[in-house]
């Protein structure tokens, strides 16, 4: 019998996790069924780059419809190279979590241009607007004239044409975006069959709503009705509900004529472009671009791409901003992220000779306490023990007590900036201090060299215990017998000891040394002169 698994559930992206090889930093936009990420890809010698990453919702990432419309989204646009289409770089799937790689656009969504000029009261200027949907239709000409791998065309329709998938850049260029819904030749989702629709309803046309065939002259109606908000203010058809919409479509009600300062060139190319016959509509997007461009210079708004980025930046300089900060504010938490990572992940690197850290417990210990890494399941994929999170940055310029915390080092056991400093003193001071007892020892070993060994015809030294060193002897203890002779002189007394000592056992060999005496200093003549004894020189040092 086959077992029924339970579905694993979705990871959940946050900024910091990981996918694959991309970094997430932070969260761009969310839509109903996916979200777009920030993302880094870094390599080696520096290189970075910024990318941005989709990803689909958590409750929609098991759903096998949804991630089979996002396997042909990934399909389909990454076929599309064109300057009006944003670029699909990469499609990855990270523990079944799949992701889309795409281009970071720097630039905002016709539909948010728009609401920031009705904001204002105004109207997005119609030379603008034309040259916003000139170059929307030149990358919708580049996807429908894509073929497949046999040369044979794959009939692409984006079929969700609208303000929200046409990307306006800060350079004035204009780009669409998210195919997710596109009908093509082999696709593999079940829904883009006839008899079902989707997209949004103000912006689509009759035959799509009906749930009948498609081509590519859906997507000209579609920019059609766009042009003609531009223009109005409102859809081609208005209604409370989305219902009074779909009526008025199958109903093929009359369309409200555009404003009367609308330039009779423009007028027309709008209204064909909303025809509900097909047949009477432009049949490709080249068609209807070169239309819009000719109008363009019919009535005096011929308009370029940096006019476009002008205006952009006018109406939408807050928003710009904010973005930067965003990205700016995402890329130090990430520096911080891979500093604490660094430091806890750099002592478990891997040696040269094997592929594994010297401790994996501790890997897999270190690794789940980290900040900002997520967490892993024992007995997933994601939890066998390796180092998951981004090397230690030399050249990231932050204090690790402001990145990390005083606090935080401690816990895990890593040295604060003054526990370092305190320690480097204490080594300084325990080096010097070592120099000082080893000269020491040295000193005091010479000098008791030099006062151990006896002098001929001195008598013995007392031990270091304070008592008279003893030897065995082989006859009666004998006195020194009294001498006429001169004292030696100082000189002579400060003759180095172990030549006198060499002297006396030569001049009597044999014998064995001398004992220290054991007659009474009162049996001693007073008329005995004592034997001169030579006291070694003292030690410079005075030891």
């Amino acid at each position: 019998m086959r077992s029924s698994a339970p579905p694993r559930a979705a990871l959940e992206v946050t900024p910091g996790f990981r996918l694959d090889r991309y970094e997430v930093l932070c969260l761009l936009a969310q839509g109903g069924m996916a979200a777009v990420w920030l993302g880094r890809l870094q390599g080696k010698h520096g290189f970075e780059k910024l990318v941005a990453i989709k990803t689909i919702l958590p409750n929609f990432a098991m759903d096998a419809n949804f991630r089979q419309m996002f396997l042909d989204e990934a399909r389909i646009a990454s076929g599309i190279h064109h300057p009006n289409v944003v670029q699909i770089l990469e499609l990855g799937d990270y523990h079944d979590t799949l992701y889309l790689v795409m281009e970071l656009v720097e630039g905002d969504p016709l539909r948010r241009l728009q609401r920031a000029c009705e904001r204002d009261g105004k109207r997005i200027p119609l030379g603008i607007a034309l040259k916003i949907l000139s170059d929307t239709c030149a990358g919708l000409h580049a996807a429908h004239e894509l073929c497949g791998s046999d040369g044979r065309p794959l009939n692409v329709v984006h079929r969700d044409v609208s303000p929200q998938n046409v990307m306006v850049t800060t350079a004035g260029v204009s780009k669409v975006i998210d195919f997710g819904i596109a009908k093509a030749r082999e696709r593999g989702t079940l829904d883009t069959q006839d008899g079902s629709f989707k997209g949004k309803v103000a912006y689509m046309p009759r035959e799509q709503v009906m749930g009948g065939a498609v081509d590519r002259r859906a997507d000209l109606w579609s920019v059609g009705a766009v042009l003609y908000h531009l223009i109005t203010g409102h859809t081609p058809y208005t209604g409370d509900q989305q219902l009074a919409r779909v009526i008025q479509l199958v109903n093929t009600a009359e369309i409200e004529k555009l404003p009367a300062d609308v330039p009779e060139p423009v007028r027309a190319l709008v209204m064909r472009a909303l025809e509900h016959d097909v047949s009477l509509r432009f049949q490709t997007a080249a068609e209807l671009q070169a239309a819009i461009d000719e109008a363009m210079i019919q009535c005096g708004l011929s308009t370029s791409n940096a006019q476009v980025a002008a205006f952009v930046a006018e109406h939408l300089r807050g928003r710009v901003d904010e973005r930067r900060r965003t990205i700016e504010l995402a890329l130090k938490e990430a520096a911080h992220r891979a500093m604490a990572h660094g430091k806890l992940v750099k002592p478990l690197e891997m040696s040269p000779a094997s592929d594994t850290p010297s401790d994996q417990s501790s890997v897999g210990t270190l690794t789940k306490s980290l900040p900002g890494t997520p967490p892993v399941a024992e007995g997933s994929p994601g939890s066998e023990p390796r180092l998951a999170v981004q090397p230690f940055d030399e050249d990231v310029d932050i204090d690790v007590n402001e990145a990390i915390g005083t606090e935080t080092l401690q816990s895990v056991g890593l040295p604060t900036a003054t526990t370092r400093r305190r320690r480097a003193s204490l080594l300084v001071a325990a080096v010097v201090l070592g120099l000082v007892v080893v000269g020491t020892i040295g000193m005091l070993t010479r000098s008791g060299t030099g006062a151990a060994e006896p002098v001929a015809g001195s008598p013995p030294s007392a031990t270091s215990h304070g008592s008279w060193e003893s030897a065995p002897s082989a006859g009666p203890t004998q006195v020194p017998a009294p001498t006429t002779a001169a004292a030696p002189s100082s000189s002579a007394s400060a003759a180095p000891a172990s030549s006198s000592a060499a002297a006396a056992v030569s001049a009597r060999p044999g014998t064995p040394p001398p004992r220290p005496p054991v007659v009474p200093t009162a049996a001693v003549s007073a008329a005995t002169p004592a034997p001169t004894v030579s006291t070694p020189k003292k030690d410079p040092y005075g030891f």
